[in-house]
């Protein structure tokens, strides 16, 4: 053990852990009520008679080792260059994350040492040299341009951020933090030597869109997140097969391809028409097929005029993320389409384009959710106008599907599908307004347990009751803090009951 002025590490051991692709070093103790604390750990070197920049503390090895080894003193403070001497101080930043209420700075003492003292009392603001290239690539993948994220950080100017990434100037770690959370990152990342490999997700069409990038930021971060999702539950669960691929539809028959994925899927017409409301019926779609080895995630606060959703193929657990701000009945056709993206092997947005990939999915979709025998012979004779919006109702799709399949099926006009696309959105367009003039919503909760998916938080309490993962970790890989895990459970357990 080093033994450093002001720091007694005979206190505590720091173990290393994945953080979204960074290192972070983690500290897991109790406190008196045995609810679980993590301890993160920032080290910089500060001159005790100094108003000038602090340095984050470099380890020997240029390795993320555990705190057996030693840290090594520089020979002079990197903020004003004055040489360092043995009365100089070692501050030492410590956060506290718990599943208890407000953690104490007693507890931090227990832990850290009498020298503990809240930041929000520290009398300096000392900068931290982060890589400046991993500074540009983080903002450049996400899509923010660097007025966009002056803004997000609170600086005058681009100017600032621009300094930042060519290394002329270095960020506070309070902007450190800013800058990680527009990014999706940890602060930890941005003390990397080089930039990673991009993990964006790589698709072989951005369908409805013109060029990678017009992707937003918002969405960007979707994918990745995606990403992460799935390579945490094949890390917690194993991978799953994806078993429709074995059947081999080919979507240029989607009629055909349609049925046999139906009928693999096991949710009859019956079924379809018995179920109770839009949301129920959608329910039935989204366990078939997550139980067919896909992983479906929701995404929040991207447009719907961006997109409805997207996928990522992988033979084993591909992924479909859908738009979280979408109605049931519109999230079942979503979902279908971009199922049929799967079973072509490709990924992509779901966007208005009409290119042929596109249709055949759409198509697909439509046979699917109103297969042509059955659809008409609900329509039987009425007038197909009067009989949209039990046709719609009748097969738990929205009118303007309704609609189309209609005119695919040569019972309707194009004159009138446009005039009925228009009072569809037009209606869409005054519910939500209705909507956002409503306080509250759903809790919280039950919006984070939508978007995760119930087989990949299934999957993270799973390995937590199987003692593989610490309560940390769940919270980690959940996103969440205890209430909202509890929440969350206990909606799985009356879910499943049900």
């Amino acid at each position: 053990m080093c033994d450093l002025p002001g720091l007694t590490v005979s206190r505590f051991l720091l173990v290393l852990s994945r953080s979204r692709g960074a290192m972070r070093f983690i500290r897991n103790v109790e406190d008196d009520n045995g609810d679980l604390v993590e301890l993160i750990y920032y080290c910089s070197w500060l001159c005790f008679s100094t108003e000038s920049d602090a340095a984050v503390a470099s380890l020997t090895g240029g390795a993320w080792p555990c705190l057996d080894s030693e840290l090594t003193l520089p020979a002079v403070c990197r903020g004003c260059g004055r040489p360092v001497g043995a009365s100089d101080s070692i501050e030492v930043e410590l956060e506290l994350h718990s599943s208890a209420h407000g953690a104490s700075t007693d507890l931090a003492e227990r832990y850290f040492g009498s020298g503990f003292r809240e930041r929000g009392r520290m009398a300096r603001t000392p900068k931290v040299p982060v890589t400046p290239s991993l500074l540009s690539w983080a903002r450049e993948l996400s899509g923010y341009s660097l007025t966009d994220i002056a803004k997000r950080v609170g600086v005058k100017d681009a100017t600032r951020v621009a300094a930042w990434e060519a290394g002329d100037d270095q960020p506070t770690l309070a902007q450190v933090r800013k800058l990680a959370a527009s990014y999706g990152r940890t602060p930890a990342f941005f003390f990397l030597k080089t930039p990673p490999p991009s993990d964006l997700p790589k698709e072989p069409d951005f369908r409805g869109l013109t060029v990678r990038g017009s992707l937003s930021p918002k969405l960007r971060r979707e994918m990745r997140l995606a990403a992460e999702r799935r390579a945490s539950y094949i890390e917690l669960h194993g991978a799953d097969d994806f078993r429709l691929a074995e059947l081999g539809v080919s979507l240029d028959q989607p009629e055909t391809a349609a049925r046999v994925v139906r009928d693999a899927l096991g949710v009859s017409i019956r079924e379809q028409f018995e179920a109770r409301d839009n949301s129920w019926a959608y329910s039935l779609w989204l366990s078939a097929i997550e139980n067919s080895g896909v992983l479906v995630f929701q995404m929040s606060r991207v447009p719907l005029a961006e997109t409805r959703g997207f996928s990522i193929f992988e033979p084993e657990s591909p992924v479909i993320v859908l738009n979280g701000a979408d109605v049931p009945q519109a999230k079942s056709f979503t979902l279908f389409h971009e199922l049929g993206h799967l079973l072509e092997s490709s990924g992509g947005i779901c966007g208005w384009t009409d290119d042929a990939a596109e249709r055949r999915c759409n198509a697909f979709a439509a046979d699917a959710l109103m297969p042509g025998a059955e659809f008409l012979h609900e329509l039987g004779d009425r007038d197909p106008i009067e009989a949209i919006s039990d046709l719609a109702s009748r097969f738990r799709v929205s009118r303007e599907a309704a609609a189309v399949r209609l005119k695919v099926l040569g019972r309707l006009e194009q004159q009138d599908l446009d005039r009925i696309r228009q009072e569809t959105a037009d209606w869409v367009a005054e519910n939500r307004q209705r909507a956002s003039d409503r306080e509250g919503g759903p809790p919280h909760h039950l919006i984070h347990l939508r978007n995760l998916g119930q087989r990949y938080v299934e999957a993270v309490l799973d390995a937590y009751q199987d003692d593989r993962i610490t309560f940390a970790d769940a919270a980690f890989y959940l996103d969440a803090k205890v209430p909202t895990i509890q929440r969350m459970e206990q909606a799985l357990q009356d879910r499943n009951a049900s």
